[in-house]
């Protein structure tokens, strides 16, 4: 609304109001996230072997 149609107390009120409900988080952190137990089996490259693999890169 136009500050002009507002008192002056109204107006610092009205952007208090607003800018507490701007900093609010959209929504709640989760306490916990379920993730599947995942086992793969990976070949384990050293530093030495991925350099030679990817020399061209």
């Amino acid at each position: 609304m136009s500050s002009f149609l507002q008192t002056e107390d109204r107006t610092d009120s009205w952007y208090e109001e607003y800018y507490t409900y701007q900093r609010q988080p959209l929504h709640q952190a989760p306490t916990q996230i379920n993730t599947p137990q995942l086992s793969l089996n990976l070949p384990q490259l050293t530093f030495e072997e991925l350099k030679q693999k990817y020399s061209q890169f």
